[in-house]
Order: structure tokens, then C-alpha cells, then sequence
């Protein structure tokens, strides 16, 4: 029966007063603060906002379009959503959507999909996204990653690294929860025990993604392991916990017999003869 307006300078107080409108739903008019501004109205900063921040919202968002005679500018359905779609097509369209939204370039795409129900009194636990193998070769345990946070579809977080496990440092990625609580600004999420029980639910889903190019893609698991050698050696050596799942999977270079070996060798050969 009755509206409220809103406003808000940019500061952390703002107003709330009654006021009539014309229909039920909600109007947002954004002012500039002032002309050095303007080039927040550019056509492509607008839609970089948009994509970073409601790509998965399923309201579809148009610019300049009042007619909707053009596609939504938010991708609404993301690749990991698609159906009636072969897992290579699946895999396609994973890889060139994070080439488009992350500052990043793609060795490897790993979907995720987590949907463990609620157990011993521990709450459910749900996230869906892509993890994937970044070409950037990484050194250092404390070195910047580029993992994405959404909380039911709407962006939350960036650089989320503490999401992942600390060894997986060749690993980035795009995840949308409902198992993790945003703090009081909106602009993190607390670490609590759901927070915990994911980053290790991602750990084992990263593990099993290489177990299974093990079974069926060996030559692309070896080239991956190839590109990042150091770096996953050098994660092995640093967390007990990931040598021991992921040891197996690792390949060595085997050098050649050493020359006492050969001396032995020959002597064997020629005690033969």
C-alpha cells in the first residue's frame, strides 16, 4: 500500500522515508557525483560492472535496450548449468566463459559440484562451479590467485584463496554457494566449519579430477604435471596432507644408471659369457 525511499550518499548512513509510487516492485536511480564521472556511463565499463557482479543473477539485465531487441548482457545460465550438451561440449563452453570473465589464461577446466546433504548434525553443504589449472606458473606458497566467490548467484568476494586448499596453488576458479556466511560488510564470508568443510570438499574434488585423467586422458594429466612440475613438487614437499593424496599421481624423471651401477653391470655380463 504504501513505498519507501531509499537513499544514500556513498557514506555508511543513509535515509528511509515513506513515499507513494505508481506500482509494486523496486526502481534504482544512480547519481553521478559529479562530471569527472561520466566515464562510468561508458557503454563497456557498465557491462564489466554488470558481468562482475550479477553474471549469474537469473533476472535478465539489459543496457540502452528498453524493447529487450538484444540478448540479456548477464550470462543468466552458466556453462556448468547447460544441458542436453555432451561433456566436451560442456568443457568448451567452460573454457572460453573463464577466458572471457577471468584475468587469467586456462590449462585445464575441473566443474565442481557439491551437494553433500546435512549429516551427524553437520549442515548440508552446496557449491557449483569451475575450478580449473591456471597457465601462470606458480612458485611461491603465498603467491595471488584469482578465485571468485558468489553466494546464491550474487558476487561476494575476489582473491578468495584461503576457499581452495593452501596447496593447491595452480589452482583458481569461479564458485557460487549457499553454504558459506557473508561477514557484516557483505564483501567476505566467515570461517567457520562450513567454510572448512568446502575448502576440503574442493581439495578431494581437485585430486579426483587427476585420477581420472590418470584412467582416461594419461597424456594430458602428463602435460599439466609437466607444465607445473615445480610447483606441485614444491606443494607435495610442503603439505604432508596433499603428498599424501596426490602423491601417486606424480610422475619423476628417472636418470640413468650411474657408473658404478654399469661397472656392475658389465662385470655380471661378462661373468655370464
Amino acid at each position: 500500500q504504501e513505498g519507501c525511499l531509499w537513499e544514500n550518499s556513498g557514506r555508511a548512513s543513509y535515509t528511509t522515508v515513506p513515499s507513494s509510487v505508481p506500482h509494486a516492485g523496486t526502481e534504482v536511480t544512480v547519481y553521478l557525483r559529479s562530471a569527472e564521472d561520466r566515464g562510468l556511463l561508458h557503454d563497456d565499463a557498465v557491462k564489466k560492472v554488470v558481468r562482475d557482479y550479477a553474471d549469474m543473477l537469473r533476472v535478465s539485465i539489459h543496457l540502452n535496450d528498453p524493447g529487450h531487441h538484444v540478448p540479456p548482457i548477464n550470462t543468466r545460465v552458466m556453462p556448468w548449468e547447460r544441458t542436453g550438451i555432451s561433456e566436451g561440449e560442456m568443457r568448451f563452453d567452460a573454457m572460453v566463459y573463464l577466458e572471457r570473465t577471468m584475468p587469467d589464461n586456462v590449462l585445464e577446466v575441473i566443474p565442481i559440484l557439491v551437494d553433500d546433504p546435512e549429516s551427524e548434525g553437520k549442515p548440508a553443504l552446496h557449491a557449483e562451479g569451475l575450478l580449473y589449472v591456471t597457465r601462470t606458473r606458480v612458485f611461491g606458497r603465498d603467491a595471488p590467485r584469482t578465485v571468485r566467490v558468489f553466494l546464491k548467484r550474487m558476487f561476494l568476494c575476489e582473491g578468495a584463496k584461503e576457499l581452495l586448499p593452501a596447496w593447491a596453488t595452480f589452482i583458481n576458479g569461479i564458485i557460487n554457494t549457499r553454504s558459506l556466511s557473508p561477514n557484516a560488510a557483505r564483501d567476505n564470508f566467515t570461517r567457520d566449519e562450513s567454510y572448512t568443510r568446502l575448502r576440503d570438499r574442493f581439495g578431494d574434488l581437485i585430486v579426483a579430477h587427476f585420477e581420472r585423467l590418470k584412467e582416461r586422458e594419461p597424456q594430458r594429466r602428463s602435460e599439466i604435471l609437466a607444465y607445473h612440475d615445480l610447483g606441485i613438487k614444491a606443494a607435495c614437499h610442503y603439505y604432508d596432507p596433499f603428498f599424501a593424496k596426490f602423491g601417486q599421481l606424480l610422475e619423476w624423471r628417472i636418470n640413468g644408471k650411474s657408473a658404478a651401477a654399469r661397472d656392475r653391470s658389465e662385470e655380471r655380463r661378462v661373468g655370464k659369457e
